[in-house]
């Protein structure tokens, strides 16, 4: 028994492998005629077949070569008592089936391994083992088992080590060629790269990276050695888009090919490692036809993970830098708006006026504006609001904006309708279908007291009466723009008093939003108006913006909110609803009653005249206000004596003047019919009248005198002109 089995006297340095033990052992056994033998290795509790001679090995009835160490009681009983050594085992399943399908138990089982661990078991069958495990045999083969399990022990031992050794040089891999790719700038270059290693790895045929869209959820790109994927097949693979690992789809079904360069090949199977991240499956390494080891998938599960890291990398860095450039782009357009505003401190006569915009997003869509021209009580004022949000809204909003000072620079008595008609024509040809704007504007003129305003399809704006205490909105008057070309603005005329406030807002501010969903409303905003109706418009504003902010809570607006507040201080024509209030009790400086005829206007001009040069004496105040009120008086007398007496013999025309310290006085009075001074200034002015000094007269009396009264016939005319001290 001697020559059984020769341990080598070093396995540390002949590097000996578990495969060369057992191939000695079963050389000595085969050598010694025992034929029938299984040598099984023990491996977490169960018994994994090593090698066998003469027949078939079936362990148990199954097919993997695997048995339940705890289910055989034959090999519990060997491990519980420690033997080496099991003879007539004669319970538990057969072990052994020969080529005829005869099932045998085995004759006997050697343990190999210590005192204490199994490594393995060598199960011998037939009668040929007999002389092998005689009692004159049997201290000998005992140390025979011992010695062989003890070599054993050591070289899985090794094994072991070695095993630890290749896999830290895999990791070690792993990470220089993960490292290798988070280096790459290029994400093409680093997919190149990729695919490349991959098929190295993999031994496959042809291979590709699919990657879905950041957005779209579709195939993006394909970066591999073919042009077309065999995408069919890659659907087979159950919820494809949420593989969290490796899958293989292996003994294709039918004829499956798919181009490779310019040949056709015909693929057997597919190997699919997804691009996986914490945010999702970007997408899929796939291989086709690869010889994947252990190792392999190992190597190609991490690479894939990396590449995936890489890919969110470059993306959220592109992302980023996508966001920055936005933001500042949207800062310069924020800025630009911000300038575009109007100022926050707005001086017209007769007029207070106040705004407020703050924009949901970085920029807004809401339009806010006032603009003053050159002529005396004449100011145009506009509140809009832009199609969508942000950096597109707002350039459409400075366009809108643009255009609209444009057509007002050039003609800046025109009528809103021109003004929107315009407006309208340009946005349908030039912006995108789904961008429109609802506008509201205005000409106010505080000097006559009117409104004139068109709207195209935007919130109506509210009036307040000041004195009536009531509330009047001024509906829309055409569609949005942008949306109809031959849509048409009527201009509408509304009557202003002092202490009147009209208010616009945008839809952003009465649909404001509480935590109950609950909209500021159209009811709140004017019972914040009528509750102060003293407040100035800027007074008004301030209480309209804290009440919208208390409404939303602390929550942030939803859409843009503006508002811009118009306050009536005093307007310079007023006719009364019948009769003007009695002239001043104090005596006249002048009283004159001028009969119809062609030289009695310059003569009663030129008595008034010099009655109010002798005023001009007494300081520079009257010395500036005299040359006005002479050039009013010229056209009011000429009025009535030519037209409100009609130059009737038996009419008389009454004229005086009162100076006092602080007003020049006049009052005109005729017999005539009268006539309706709303009426005749109802059309549209010509600039170059309010210039002319026998134009327009009642013009010309609206832009110079500080207050303009009829009665309601139009036959009494009442004006008066303060006095400004030189500063």
């Amino acid at each position: 028994m001697g020559d059984l089995y020769h341990a080598p006297p070093s396995l540390s340095q002949h590097k000996t492998s578990t495969e060369n033990l057992f191939g000695k052992l079963r050389v000595a056994l085969v050598n010694h005629g025992i034929l029938d033998f299984a040598v099984y290795t023990v491996e977490q509790g169960e018994a994994r077949l090593a090698f066998s001679s003469g027949v078939a090995i079936q362990l148990g009835g199954q097919d993997d070569g695997r048995l339940s160490i705890a289910e055989h009681p034959a090999l519990k009983t060997l491990l519980q008592q420690k033997q080496l050594i099991l003879r007539a085992v004669k319970s538990g399943p057969p072990l052994l089936e020969d080529r005829d399908g005869v099932r045998t138990s085995p004759t006997a089982i050697l343990r190999l391994g210590t005192a204490n661990d199994t490594d393995g078991f060598i199960l011998l069958y037939g009668e040929s083992s007999s002389e092998l495990l005689a009692e004159s045999h049997r201290e000998e083969l005992e140390s025979l088992l011992a010695l062989f399990g003890a070599d054993f022990s050591k070289q899985r031992a090794i094994d072991s080590m070695h095993r630890e050794h290749q896999q830290t040089r895999l990791k070690l891999r792993e990470l220089r060629e993960g490292l290798e790719l988070l280096l790459f700038d290029n994400y093409q270059e680093m997919l190149g790269t990729l695919i490349t290693r991959a098929l190295e790895v993999a031994g496959a045929r042809a291979g590709e990276i699919r990657l879905q869209g950041i957005h779209t959820g579709v195939s993006e790109f394909v970066v591999g050695d073919i042009s077309t994927s065999a995408a069919e097949e890659l659907a087979r693979i159950e919820g494809a888009n949420e593989l969290q690992g490796p899958a293989l789809v292996s003994s294709l079904t039918g004829e499956v090919t798919t181009r490779f360069d310019l040949d056709t090949i015909h693929i057997a199977s597919v190997a699919v490692f997804p691009l996986v991240t914490r945010s999702g499956n970007l997408g899929w390494l796939i291989l086709y036809d690869a010889a994947l080891s252990g190792d392999a998938v190992d190597l190609l599960e991490s690479l894939a993970l990396v590449a995936a890291t890489a890919l969110e990398n470059w993306r959220n860095s592109q992302r980023m830098l996508e966001q920055h450039r936005m933001q500042e782009q949207l800062a310069v357009v924020a800025a630009l708006q911000q300038r575009l505003l109007p100022s926050k401190r707005i001086v017209l006569e007769h007029l207070s006026v106040a705004h407020y915009s703050q924009y949901c997003d970085e920029t807004g869509g809401d339009y806010v504006d006032a603009i003053v021209g050159q002529i005396p009580g004449l100011c145009h004022f506009v509140v809009g609001d832009v199609s969508g949000h942000g950096l597109g809204a707002a350039m459409l909003m400075v366009d809108v904006r643009a255009r609209l000072r444009s057509h007002l620079e050039n003609r800046p008595l025109c009528s809103p309708t021109m003004v929107l008609e315009k407006l309208n024509t340009s946005l349908c040809r030039e912006s995108a279908p789904q961008e429109f704007v609802t506008l509201f504007m205005c000409r106010v003129d505080t000097r006559m007291g009117t409104l004139s305003y068109a709207s195209a399809g935007h919130e109506p704006p509210l009036l307040f009466d000041g004195v009536k205490r009531q509330w009047q909105e001024l509906p829309s008057t055409g569609l949005p723009l942008g949306l109809e070309e031959e849509a048409t603005f009527p201009t509408r005329r509304v009557q202003l008093n002092p202490g009147d406030v009209l208010v616009l807002a945008t839809d952003g501010a009465t649909e404001a939003e509480d935590a109950n969903e609950s909209q500021f409303g159209v009811d709140v905003l004017k019972e914040v108006i009528a509750a102060s109706p003293e407040a100035s418009a800027a007074q008004l504003r301030d209480a309209l913006v804290m009440r919208t902010l208390d409404h939303c809570g602390g929550r942030p607006f939803v859409d843009d909110v503006t508002y811009l507040v118009l306050k009536i201080e005093k307007v310079v024509l007023r006719v009364a609803p019948d009769e003007l209030p009695a002239p001043p009790s104090a005596p006249p400086l002048l009283q004159l009653v001028v009969q119809p005829g062609p030289e009695q206007p310059d003569r009663c001009i030129g008595e008034c005249t010099a009655a109010l040069l002798e005023c001009a004496a007494r300081g520079p105040a009257f010395a500036h206000a005299v040359d006005d009120v002479i050039i009013c008086l010229g056209e009011a007398v000429d009025n009535a004596i030519t037209h409100g007496s009609q130059s009737q013999s038996e009419a008389r025309v009454v004229v005086r003047i009162w100076s006092f310290e602080n007003q020049i006085e006049m009052r005109i009075e005729d017999p005539g019919v009268g006539f309706s001074p709303r009426d005749a200034l109802a059309t549209e002015v010509r600039e170059e009248a309010l210039d002319a000094r026998r134009g327009r007269g009642l013009q010309i009396m609206i832009s110079l005198m500080d207050e303009v009264g009829f009665n309601a016939r139009g036959n009494v005319l009442h004006m008066i002109k303060s006095l400004k001290s030189e500063s």
